[in-house]
């Protein structure tokens, strides 16, 4: 059997030593376009270079392309967000409100608060968990003697 390593595996050190050499070469190939001038290149015979307009324009998209990127996200994200008047933002699956009889989804709880008295209800002990509503937390929030 084998045993976990952090280690990377064979093939992803070899494939990344492959890109690490890559883009060495492709960044030392850009700054001899960028810096060395076009008679010098056409010298030694390379004639097929862009523009050296090129040489800004084309760093300079790539960087607006990754801000529009994340405002893109940005966007996407609140245009997903309900608003506030929706009941999602103050509720969710697990909402349990207070005084809600039975177990709920995903209570695994098995302990006893207490015994069972008059009418099927527990008595003593710790109550039952549950959100406070929202009428309730306005409620405290809002009056002056909260302490």
């Amino acid at each position: 059997m084998v045993n976990p390593t952090p280690n990377p595996s064979p093939d992803r050190a070899i494939y990344g030593f492959v890109l690490y050499i890559t883009s060495l070469l492709l960044l030392a190939l850009y700054l001899t376009w960028a810096f060395v001038p076009l008679s010098w290149l056409q010298a030694v015979h390379l004639d097929y270079w862009a523009d050296k307009y090129w040489a800004i324009a084309g760093p300079v998209a790539v960087s607006v392309a990754v801000c529009c990127g994340y405002v893109l996200c940005f966007v996407v994200d609140i245009a997903n967000t309900p608003g506030l008047e929706s009941a999602s933002v103050v509720t969710d699956r697990f909402y349990i409100a207070e005084g809600q009889e039975g177990r709920q989804e995903g209570d695994t709880s098995t302990r006893e608060e207490g015994s069972i008295g008059q009418g099927g209800r527990r008595t003593g002990g710790i109550p039952p968990i549950a959100d406070i509503s929202l009428s309730e937390i306005s409620r405290i929030l809002s009056s002056d003697d909260v302490y």
